[in-house]
């Protein structure tokens, strides 16, 4: 049983060196692109029950982590949130089911006031996925990817337009930064 509960989840742990080297580094560089200075309110969107971005941000930054389980979340509805600087959605988006959903979350992310949003997205190639499934195979059911990357990608440039920002960390993804205040082509 892990600090917040949970059971069984030895399996999503990260025991494999080259695992934790590899979300290590991506939780390093998304902070960097992110240009946060210590003040700031952010949102973990899909923090998993490790919460693991909050051991890389500055001191003086507000975490607060959402996942759609319940148990691993610092509040019930993101939703509810006011004045969040920055929105953190680190291999999530391709969890989304469809276009619709995704969109809603992206137009809720405004709503709570997210100046910027940090995303990273794989990059759907066989390398990702026989990676994935040999690394965390146990969890692959639940980690399922119900939409692509390249879907996912073309809603937030719909929504917030080109990215600020954007880095491919290795063959395996791509982080990028939108800014809100920057005009989209939907306004």
């Amino acid at each position: 049983m892990d600090s917040r509960g949970n059971e069984n989840l030895d399996q999503m742990n990260y025991k494999s060196r080259i695992m934790k080297w590899y979300n290590t580094k991506i939780l390093k560089e998304v902070v960097n692109l992110a240009e946060l200075k210590g003040n700031e309110k952010i949102l973990d969107f899909g923090c998993s029950y490790q919460q693991e971005l909050k051991k890389y941000v500055p001191n003086g930054v507000k975490y607060v982590g959402f996942d759609i389980v319940s148990a691993w979340s610092d509040v019930k509805d993101y939703r509810k949130l006011k004045g969040v600087d920055v929105v953190f959605a680190l291999n999530v988006l391709e969890h989304m089911y469809n276009s619709q959903e995704l969109q809603e979350h992206l137009n809720n992310f405004k709503k709570i006031g997210a100046k910027k949003i940090i995303v990273a997205l794989p990059i759907e190639n066989i390398i990702e996925d026989t990676t994935r499934i040999v690394l965390n195979k146990e969890a692959e059911d639940f980690f399922a990817h119900t939409m692509p990357s390249k879907q996912a990608a073309r809603e937030l440039v719909k929504i917030y337009g080109m990215p600020k920002k954007y880095k491919r960390v290795n063959f395996l993804q791509i982080i990028s930064r939108f800014d809100m205040g920057v005009k989209t082509r939907n306004e």
